[in-house]
């Protein structure tokens, strides 16, 4: 059916009976942003301080986050390789997906097994 001018809009909208799931959205859709957005501001500050602090907070970061996957258990990653294979791919796509999350705040790597679920 398509809609002319003189047609009626539907009366409801997704907002009338929210569900737990739309209701757990808008705080979620908030936080990524407020993340990404105090990650941005933190990298163009230190970026005005010079270069020598953006990879003092990076590499602290990192480290932080790897030490943190270690102790819990979760730093191998779901590809099994074996031997000194398996721990240089592990840290390799640990330090990609934390630095592609950082900077672009997708959703989907925001998954306990990857970062670790809401930041």
């Amino acid at each position: 059916m398509r809609w002319s001018e003189d047609s009626e809009l539907p009366k409801a909208s997704l907002c009338d009976k929210p569900t737990p799931l739309t209701r757990l959205f808008a705080p979620r859709l908030t936080l990524f942003a407020i993340r990404f957005a105090h990650r941005s501001l933190t990298i163009v500050l230190l970026a005005l301080s010079g270069t020598a602090w953006i990879t003092k907070f990076i590499t602290i970061d990192l480290s932080i986050y790897l030490a943190v996957k270690f102790l819990r258990g979760d730093f191998w990653h779901w590809m099994s390789l074996g031997g000194s294979v398996e721990i240089l791919m592990s840290l390799i796509l640990r330090i990609i997906v934390k630095v592609i999350n950082d900077f672009t705040a997708i959703v989907h790597m925001s998954h306990p097994y990857e970062i670790g679920g809401v930041p």
